[in-house]
C-alpha cells in the first residue's frame, strides 16, 4: 500500500486514543491540543507513532489536510433560537428589559467574521470547518500531460488562545463554481485530516505565529 504524505504544520498535542487499520500499518489516532476537544486524523506512520503504551504522551504532529470541497463562506454571522448560549443570552436581555416578556426575547446573533468552527462528519478524521485562511499558493501535480492545480494554504482552528495550525491542499476541482482561495478569505469546506509525528530539524509553524513573535519583541 501507498500512504501519501502531506507536508504539515508542528502542533503539540497529547494522544488520547488510538484506532489501528488491518495490518497495524496504518491507523487514526486522537490527540488533544491544549484547551480543546481532541481531533482524530489518520496517520501514515501509524506503525512507528503508536508503537507501544502511547495514551498521555505528547508530541509534536505535522497536521495536513486534503481538501474534499471549498467555497466562500456563506454566513457572516450565525443566528442562535435555542440551546444553552441561547437560554443564557435571554436571561441577560430579560433582565435588562424588565416590562418585556419572553416572546419578546430577540434571537441571538453571533458574528462568524474572521472565527473558526470545526466539527467532524460521520466519518473519523474528516471535518467540516469554517475559517479564515492565510499564506495561499498553488502548485502543478501529475504526470505532465495530465497535470492539475492545486491549491494550498494555512488555516488555524480550536482554542483561540493557543490554535491548532494546519496546512490545507485544496485540487482546484473542487473549489465550488470557480471559486479562487485567496489570503483572508473566510472559507467553508471539508477536509481530511492527516497528521504524523515531527521528525524534522526544524518546526515547521505558519508565518503568522512568526509574526506575532517579532511583534512582542
Amino acid at each position: 500500500a501507498v500512504a501519501p504524505f502531506m507536508e504539515g504544520f508542528s502542533n503539540s498535542l497529547t494522544i488520547k486514543d488510538t484506532y489501528p487499520w488491518k495490518g497495524g500499518h496504518a491507523g487514526e489516532i486522537l490527540a488533544e491540543p491544549e484547551g480543546f476537544p481532541g481531533l482524530w486524523f489518520y496517520a501514515p506512520l501509524f506503525f512507528r507513532d503508536a508503537e507501544g503504551d502511547v495514551k498521555g504522551k505528547t508530541c509534536n504532529f505535522l497536521l495536513s489536510g486534503l481538501c474534499f470541497g471549498i467555497r466562500r463562506a456563506l454566513l457572516d454571522e450565525l443566528t442562535v433560537t435555542q440551546g444553552p448560549a441561547y437560554e443564557k443570552h435571554a436571561l441577560e436581555w430579560m433582565k435588562a428589559n424588565p416590562t418585556k416578556t419572553r416572546l419578546d426575547v430577540p434571537a441571538l446573533k453571533i458574528p462568524l467574521k474572521g472565527k473558526s468552527i470545526i466539527d467532524l462528519t460521520d466519518h473519523y478524521g474528516e471535518y467540516q470547518c469554517r475559517a479564515s485562511i492565510f499564506d495561499v499558493d498553488s502548485f502543478q501535480f501529475g504526470p505532465q500531460n495530465s497535470q492539475m492545480k492545486v491549491y494550498r494554504f494555512g488555516v488555524s482552528f480550536g482554542n483561540p488562545e493557543k490554535p491548532v495550525y494546519a496546512i490545507i491542499y485544496a485540487p482546484e476541482r473542487v473549489c465550488v463554481k470557480g471559486y479562487v482561495p485567496q489570503e483572508g478569505d473566510d472559507v467553508d469546506m471539508i477536509f481530511w485530516l492527516q497528521g504524523r509525528v515531527d521528525d524534522t530539524e526544524e518546526a515547521t509553524v505558519p508565518q503568522e505565529n512568526a509574526a506575532s513573535e517579532s511583534d512582542k519583541a
